[in-house]
């Protein structure tokens, strides 16, 4: 058995908001509008994010990759 054959094809995709929230923001207790600032960039955009409004993600990736 190899590596393609384990990964599940069925399943639905993980909104990257979902992801930002419970394995960053949520384990260590660090709010939107925390982070928002720490990034520079508003708190409404980090919400919407978040909550997986639509946006342009290309443009909101920038500021993560400058702060990992």
């Amino acid at each position: 058995m190899n590596a393609r054959e384990l990964i599940p094809t069925n399943r639905l995709t993980t909104h990257p908001g979902r992801i930002l929230f419970n394995k960053y923001l949520k384990p260590i207790d660090l709010s939107q509008v925390e982070l928002a600032k720490q990034l520079d960039i508003s708190a409404q955009r980090i919400n919407d994010l978040v909550n997986g409004r639509p946006g342009n993600y290309r443009r909101n990736s920038h500021p993560f990759r400058r702060s990992i």
